[in-house]
């Protein structure tokens, strides 16, 4: 009992240290460059890019605009579907609607043209 407890509580060794601090530094390295890039995708901090990195940016940001618009554009299509659909449904009902309005408007409407 008391090696497997020594085991689990046995300080990081020297090396473990080292591959932590390695990978702490890699992923600090990786944010910082994610955080870059999202402020040149926001438009910021243009100035140090190059014409090429530009042009790679402009040709990245073309592509995304590409996907919001197709995918603006499906979601259209489907609200259109939908109330496309939901106009027919509801012609479906207007002759029915129109033979309840028939059944009671045309002792009102007698009324009216008969009284003097």
């Amino acid at each position: 009992m008391k090696d497997t407890h020594t085991q689990k509580c046995r300080p990081i060794q020297p090396t473990m240290k080292h591959n932590w601090s390695l990978e702490h530094a890699k992923l600090k390295a990786r944010i910082e460059l994610l955080q870059k890039t999202q402020r040149h995708f926001m438009g910021e901090d243009l100035d140090s890019l190059s014409l090429k990195e530009l042009q790679n940016l402009e040709q990245q940001l073309d592509t995304a605009l590409k996907h919001v618009r197709l995918r603006k554009d499906k979601e259209l299509q489907d609200q259109n579907n939908t109330l496309s659909k939901q106009i027919k449904e509801l012609e479906k009902d207007i002759p029915s609607h129109q033979q309840q309005n028939n059944e009671t408007m045309p002792s009102f409407q007698f009324n009216i043209f008969n009284n003097p």
